[in-house]
């Protein structure tokens, strides 16, 4: 997250359950929640929201197999621009300057083509304690982004969006 231009006062916490005394444990302000689910068959017909076209949420399709964490991770920044201070000139700074008017499908032209953002993909992929898998394995887990616009609770969906 530092290296897209981010500064470190900001960070992620993981939330270990929705007890009282758990989410206790989770520092505030919370800004976004990135959520891992098992994809289902029937995950676009649970009919549980509704997709809404709302200038304001910043929304990036995803185009790119397995990327969906890279592009939660955006929507948690994105969506928070007026929060978070982003460095200038900062890789997030540009990507937000040139995508800012841009429908989701058109800002995922400009994602999938951004090779700094690859790198730093690629290079987060290989850190931690499980070995990501090859970029082209199917897999059946999905990251979605719930952000807070307007006093409305919104799901960031790449794969619906």
């Amino acid at each position: 997250m530092y290296n897209l231009g981010i500064k470190p006062e900001w960070q992620f916490s993981d939330v270990y359950g929705f007890e009282p005394e758990l989410l206790s444990m989770v520092p505030r302000p919370v800004l976004a929640v990135i959520m891992l689910y098992p994809l289902r068959d029937s995950y676009t017909d649970d009919g549980i929201g509704e997709s809404v076209d709302n200038p304001h949420v910043f929304l990036v399709k995803q185009t790119i197999s397995n990327a969906c964490g890279t592009i939660a991770l955006l929507h948690s920044i994105m969506n928070n621009e007026h929060i978070l201070e982003f460095k200038d000139r900062s890789l997030i700074d540009e990507l937000m300057a040139r995508t800012r008017d841009m429908r989701p499908s058109e800002r995922a032209a400009v994602v999938e083509g951004e090779q700094r953002l690859s790198k730093l993909h690629e290079s987060s992929a290989a850190k931690g304690q499980t070995e990501a898998p090859p970029a082209s394995t199917k897999t059946n887990l999905h990251f979605v982004c719930f952000i807070e616009n307007s006093g409305q609770l919104y799901e960031l969906a790449s794969n619906v969006a």
